[in-house]
C-alpha cells in the first residue's frame, strides 16, 4: 500500500476529491490533503488576472452555469463513484483523512508537514507554482497537465493545443523545478469533439482525473518516460479573451 498526499487550491475541488476516492479504492492511503486558501488578497488578485473575474464569480456562486450546458462531466463521474460533492473537508472527514490548511505550499509549515508524512507521492491538484523545497520534500509529485508534453507547456494548455493544431491529449507527468518540464508518465487522448471552449476545458479536466486514477490503480505512477529538450518546446500563458473568442468560433464551426 502506498501513501499519497493531495494538494488543492480551494476548499471545494471535485477533481481532488475524485482522485482521492480513486486512490482509496485502489487500496492505497491518502495521508493528508493540503489546501491553500484562495481568499488571500494577493492570491485572489493573481487568480483573477490569470482566469478572469467571471471565473471568480463562478467559484463563489455569483454566476450560474449556462442553461444550455449539460451537467458537468465531473458531476457525472462523481455520481457514478458515489461521491456527493467536491467539498474537501466533508470527503476527508468521511475517510478519516487529515486536512492541512496552509498559506502557501512553499512555506516552511507545508514543507515540514511533508517531511513528517514522508509520502510515496504527492498528487498536485493546485495551489501555485511549486518551489524546490516542496519538490525535494515530496520526492515524487504527479500532475495532470491539460495538454501534450513537452509540446505545449504552461497555462491553458488544452485551449492552446487545439488552436495550434497540436495533439489533443492530457499528460500525467512528474513535476520538477521547470514549468511542465518533468518526465511524462501517461497520456490520454481527447477524442470527443467539444461544444465550445468551456466544454474543451471540462473534457481536459475529466480526462486528467480519469487517467490519474488509472495510473495510480495500475501502479504506473512509479514509471517515467524520457523528456526530449523540454526547454526548447513551446510555453504558453493565459489565453487572452480575443484569442479565446477566435478559438470558440473555430470549435463551433468545425463539423
Amino acid at each position: 500500500m502506498a501513501k499519497f498526499v493531495l494538494t488543492a487550491g480551494h476548499t471545494h475541488s471535485l477533481p481532488t476529491v475524485l482522485i482521492g476516492e480513486g486512490i482509496i479504492r485502489a487500496g492505497h492511503e491518502v495521508a493528508s490533503v493540503m489546501v491553500v486558501s484562495p481568499w488571500q488578497l494577493r492570491r485572489a488578485y493573481r487568480l483573477v488576472r490569470q482566469r478572469g473575474a467571471g471565473w471568480l464569480c463562478r467559484r463563489v456562486g455569483l454566476v450560474r452555469r449556462r442553461a444550455s450546458m449539460p451537467s458537468s462531466r465531473l458531476d457525472t463521474l462523481a455520481s457514478e463513484m458515489g461521491v456527493r460533492s467536491g467539498r474537501i473537508r466533508s470527503w476527508a472527514w468521511r475517510h478519516g483523512v487529515a486536512v492541512k490548511a496552509v498559506k502557501s505550499l512553499n512555506d516552511s509549515e507545508a514543507v515540514t508537514h511533508l517531511e513528517h508524512l514522508i509520502p510515496d507521492a504527492v498528487i498536485y491538484g493546485g495551489g501555485g507554482i511549486l518551489r524546490a523545497p516542496f519538490i525535494q520534500a515530496a520526492g515524487n509529485v504527479l500532475n495532470a497537465h491539460a495538454g501534450p508534453l513537452p509540446d505545449v507547456r504552461g497555462m491553458n494548455a488544452a485551449e492552446w493545443a487545439y488552436l495550434l493544431g497540436a495533439r489533443r491529449e492530457i499528460t500525467i507527468h512528474r513535476i520538477d523545478k521547470g514549468i511542465d518540464t518533468g518526465a511524462p508518465i501517461s497520456v490520454r487522448a481527447l477524442a470527443e469533439k467539444p461544444m465550445d471552449v468551456d466544454d474543451l476545458r471540462e473534457l481536459a479536466v475529466m480526462a486528467g482525473v480519469e487517467e490519474m486514477i488509472e495510473v495510480i490503480r495500475e501502479g504506473r505512477w512509479r514509471e517515467t518516460s524520457p523528456v526530449t529538450n523540454p526547454q526548447q518546446s513551446r510555453q504558453c500563458f493565459v489565453m487572452a479573451s480575443a484569442i479565446r473568442e477566435v478559438l470558440n468560433w473555430r470549435i463551433q464551426a468545425e463539423p
